[in-house]
């Protein structure tokens, strides 16, 4: 996606920004959780339509498995579009994680919010910060991206 948008004059922020959310609309209609929305999982048609992409993250919502990772111990996904929950609990209160975080709705809500951002500046979110270990931890302290 943004490629797209750095290679194309003329692109409508806010036509792209209504196509992923209905993208994401639809899936959650379906009960389908996306769990990794991000620029580079958005493809643009030859009509210039967003295409919601790699759904290996995915899952039915009445499925009730728990996807494990941040180096196995947390949840997948891509830490500068996952949403503070997945962060808070595993880097400030560990003692206190009874169960891991899973993707919902509202977390791709939030990684919406981070591709908005991706689509109005450019970046992708806290280019500012080198490591995922260091934007884990800007996230779990309730820090948003700059741009």
């Amino acid at each position: 996606m943004r490629a797209y948008l750095k290679a194309t004059l003329g692109v409508s922020i806010i036509q792209m920004t209504e196509g992923i959310a209905a993208g994401l609309l639809y899936l959650h209609n379906q009960d389908i959780v996306h769990g990794d929305l991000k620029g580079d999982n958005i493809l643009v048609s030859d009509s210039g339509k967003p295409l919601l992409t790699d759904f290996g993250l995915s899952r039915l919502m009445h499925v009730t498995d728990i996807s494990r990772s941040i180096d196995s111990a947390g949840v997948k996904g891509t830490t500068r579009w996952m949403a503070i929950e997945f962060f808070r609990s595993i880097l400030l209160f560990p003692s206190e994680v009874e169960t891991l975080h899973m993707h919902t709705k509202q977390s791709d809500v939030w990684a919406f919010g981070m591709v908005t951002y991706e689509l109005l500046t450019g970046l992708v979110p806290f280019h500012d910060l080198k490591y995922d270990v260091q934007v884990s931890f800007a996230i779990a302290y309730g820090r948003k991206p700059v741009p």
